[in-house]
């Protein structure tokens, strides 16, 4: 296998695996509040207040996100935010699929 076509499969699995990570309602539910927020970032306890969920299913739900590089967690002083990764081409494509404003 070339290069060129190894490094082609390497991005197909993980968009695959990105397309898995978001594959599920509330997943969606969770990304396209996130990227309609004022400041594109959000706590726990403001996604799962906003979203009517409980806590420890929005928890699963944002580390399954984070693993695949969708989300990223963010800590400021005592506050954990949950917002869109950076730098990820997969998930920019993903945001502009899912988000909508």
């Amino acid at each position: 296998m070339s290069k060129q076509n190894h490094i082609l499969k390497e991005n197909f699995n993980l968009l695959a695996e990105a397309l898995k990570s978001i594959g599920h309602p509330e997943r969606i539910a969770i990304v396209n509040l996130i990227c309609s927020s004022k400041e594109n970032r959000m706590t726990v306890k403001s996604i799962y207040g906003s979203l009517k969920m409980e806590q420890p299913i929005v928890s699963r739900h944002l580390g399954i996100l984070k693993r695949c590089g969708i989300l990223e967690r963010k800590t400021e002083g005592v506050n954990t935010f949950y917002c869109l990764c950076e730098n990820n081409k997969i998930a920019e494509q993903i945001y502009k699929c899912l988000c909508v404003k």
